[in-house]
């Protein structure tokens, strides 16, 4: 069982929560179950779907989109800590709201027994004991069809990659991202980042702290219709004391979004492989409504990144992702 619940990151009542039940919740500026008053929400705006076992979030038409961690969606699967805006992101959305999700597993029941000359059966709380142990065996124990998935990715496609040529410095832009990293950036137009700061309460192999840079260009205008692309570097470094490999920790990075990612955002093809000198960056770029969108990732020595994206125009969207990965270098150790 999911116990799903929306809280208010920016609005008129942050930290305020909004449980989501099974079926649909609407958002809008008149209407639905999540109400409120910004010329840049529609009437009716968007819906959170919830089966009761994963929750999408569907834009219905709206004037100014709907977006998840930035980017704009028509459809899309949730997962738990996903940021979601409507009408505008950053500093223009008028609400921000992340999304929670606890999985629930029932507790075994214990029957206390005062009526005297009432027996029960050994037997009755044997089966008390073996059902949960049943249930979580159930639970944790992937299907035949996730057994296969992951049986197939034994080929390692993250072995076969194409080699990403360097990007020369005297045709990019030099731009320090956080942790004293830095990346080149297509030259020609004026670049903009902005840094934020996030605790995610990961305990493990990485530090609990996410180091968030905003790109974005423009050419000309300040209407967002005008930019170029729009992108997010997300950085996330091993805990000081790892003594774990770094490869084994990208393989199942690899695995993870290869089984799960794909398919929880209904995304129909497949992650291409490009090696640097820093890592193997795993990346694909599909088309979402008038927009492309890009998803990438990889695992250095010193911890990982993500790399998000989307622009009009896929082959300048291809030229971002390139100049990024062949010229990222990661700065300070710790």
């Amino acid at each position: 069982m999911l116990n799903v619940y929306l809280e208010q990151v920016k609005g008129d009542d942050p930290g305020s929560s909004v449980t989501l039940k099974k079926g649909t919740t609407k958002v809008g500026r008149k209407e639905g179950d999540i109400v409120f008053n910004s010329k840049r929400v529609s009437s009716v705006h968007a819906e959170f779907h919830f089966s009761g076992t994963r929750v999408f979030v569907q834009d219905r038409n709206s004037t100014n989109g709907t977006y998840v961690n930035d980017m704009r969606i028509e459809r899309t699967a949730l997962k738990d800590g996903d940021l979601i805006s409507f009408g505008a992101t950053g500093d223009k959305a008028s609400m921000i709201y992340r999304l929670h999700i606890i999985r629930e597993i029932p507790k075994r029941r214990v029957i206390f027994v005062s009526r005297p000359g009432i027996s029960i059966p050994p037997k009755f709380f044997l089966v008390l004991l073996i059902v949960p142990i049943i249930f979580l065996i159930w639970f944790f124990i992937p299907v035949e069809d996730e057994k296969a998935e992951i049986e197939d990715y034994n080929e390692k496609p993250w072995e076969i990659t194409e080699e990403l040529l360097p990007v020369s410095a005297a045709s990019g832009v030099q731009v320090t991202l956080a942790l004293g990293d830095t990346v080149l950036l297509p030259a020609g137009s004026q670049w903009m980042t902005e840094v934020r700061y996030e605790k995610t309460g990961d305990s493990g192999n990485f530090e609990d702290r996410l180091y968030i840079v905003d790109l974005w260009n423009q050419s000309g205008a300040s209407d967002y219709s005008s930019e170029l692309v729009r992108g997010t570097v997300t950085l996330q470094r091993f805990v000081s004391d790892f003594e774990g490999s770094y490869q084994q920790e990208a393989m199942d990075n690899f695995k993870w979004h290869e089984t799960v990612f794909l398919r929880e955002n209904s995304i129909g093809k497949k992650f291409i492989y490009s090696k640097t000198e820093m890592a193997v960056w795993q990346w694909v770029i599909w088309e979402a409504g008038n927009k492309f969108n890009l998803y990438a990732t990889c695992i250095t020595a010193r911890g990982r990144i993500l790399l998000q994206g989307s622009a009009f125009d896929i082959y300048v969207l291809k030229r971002f992702f390139q100049y990024v990965a062949g010229s990222y270098l990661e700065g300070q150790s710790y």
